[in-house]
């Protein structure tokens, strides 16, 4: 049903605006592959290694001698 084009009555869509329970969700890193359009299948879905955090300087721009 969810993006069926054959599907034309409303009353059959109306649960999917229901909010859905807080439990049963669960995020994981993926790949920067999900950010084009072009890309599309289950490897999207697939959990990868997040980034190491790099921590940002104490300026943009340091003070010369500070």
């Amino acid at each position: 049903m969810w993006l069926d084009p054959a599907v034309h009555d409303p009353r059959r869509l109306l649960p999917l605006l229901e909010p859905s329970p807080d439990d049963g969700w669960e995020a994981w890193p993926v790949g920067s592959a999900v950010n084009a359009v072009a890309n599309d299948g289950p490897a999207l879905l697939e959990r990868v290694e997040p980034p190491a955090r790099v921590e940002p300087p104490d300026a943009l721009f340091p003070l010369p001698g500070g």
